[in-house]
């Protein structure tokens, strides 16, 4: 079962992935059509503020952004090879 911190945590990686794919290194990418691709996604993709008014609404669904144990959505804590996968 998918808990509302797994969910929240999974949305916020998921927005800093896409990210590192629309505005990384374009010679790590493997095409551009990739990268205009998460571009195109991340437009309609929730902020993290969209998140935290989801936890506000519904906190039985999403938990909130200000998770405290490093497994939030800080991209500068991790790197994208290191993340834990739950």
């Amino acid at each position: 079962m998918t808990t509302p911190r797994e969910r929240t945590r999974a949305l916020l990686w998921t927005r800093d992935f896409l990210r590192e794919l629309a505005h990384g290194d374009a010679a790590q990418l493997p095409t551009k059509e990739l990268r205009a691709q998460a571009l195109a996604l991340l437009r309609h993709f929730p902020l993290r503020g969209d998140i935290e008014l989801a936890h506000l609404i519904a906190p039985d669904w999403f938990g909130s952004t200000s998770l405290d144990d490093n497994s939030g959505g800080d991209s500068q804590n991790r790197s994208s090879t290191s993340r834990k996968r739950t």
